[in-house]
């Protein structure tokens, strides 16, 4: 499962593109709460903001790399 989700911020449509299950670990899945809350685009907090596709795969290589 991988998603582009669009979402209206008031300003501008922000799209998140997410990485497909098979490219994230074995037996990954996103928690319907983490969908949904990308869906309501609630993805930038002053704190944390949800990563799109090429953030989080490079990420995953670097972790794999250590």
């Amino acid at each position: 499962m991988g998603a582009n989700i669009t979402g209206w911020d008031g300003n501008y449509i922000m799209q998140i593109k997410l990485p497909n299950t098979s490219q994230l670990p074995k037996d990954f899945k996103y928690p319907d709460a983490f969908l949904m809350t990308v869906r309501l685009n609630l993805v930038d907090f002053d704190i944390w903001n949800v990563m799109n596709e090429d953030q989080v795969l490079q990420r995953l290589k670097g972790l794999q790399e250590r």
